[in-house]
């Protein structure tokens, strides 16, 4: 008890306790955040069609040869691809506007990308949004999950 009370009243030990607590919690933070994505990543059955997406662009590129209709055909997709990559940054920065920010300044146009994760990151996207529209709303919704005992859904959304 002693010793912690002087760790308190000593100024430079109580800065290396922040400076120390600040990392310990970034640190789980990222292990949580990577065992989420992994799960995610893992049991989603979005992954597949992903996947076809970025399979059939990569087939027609390799087919060009040049041929004016092929790549004209490619050209098409892609730009059906680029309005769907729009369609959903316009809605991630409707719903999340601090999220899309993160994304679109911070990593450099990851916000354009988002649309071939949209469907398995949906509940969080909606989790951030709630936290950032109505904190006390969002904070109520976490009590009643964990009051309930139901820790893994807050996050894996969608085990049951």
């Amino acid at each position: 008890m002693s010793e912690a009370t002087s760790l308190l009243s000593n100024t430079a030990q109580r800065q290396a306790g922040k400076v120390i607590g600040k990392k310990t919690a970034v640190a789980l933070g990222a292990i949580i955040a990577a065992q989420v994505t992994k799960k995610i990543i893992n049991n989603s059955a979005e992954i597949h069609l992903t996947k076809r997406r970025l399979v059939e662009l990569r087939s027609k590129s390799k087919s060009l040869k040049g041929g004016l209709g092929s790549s004209l055909i490619t050209l098409l997709k892609i730009q059906g691809l680029l309005g769907q990559a729009a369609a959903s940054s316009r809605a991630l920065h409707q719903a999340c506007p601090k999220l899309w920010n993160h994304m679109r300044y911070k990593l450099n146009g990851a916000d354009m990308i988002y649309f071939l994760i949209e469907n398995m990151t949906q509940e969080y996207v909606d989790r951030l949004a709630l936290l950032e529209r109505s904190p006390q709303q969002f904070i109520m919704v976490m009590r009643a999950l964990i009051k309930d005992k139901q820790t893994i859904s807050i996050f894996f959304p969608r085990s049951k």
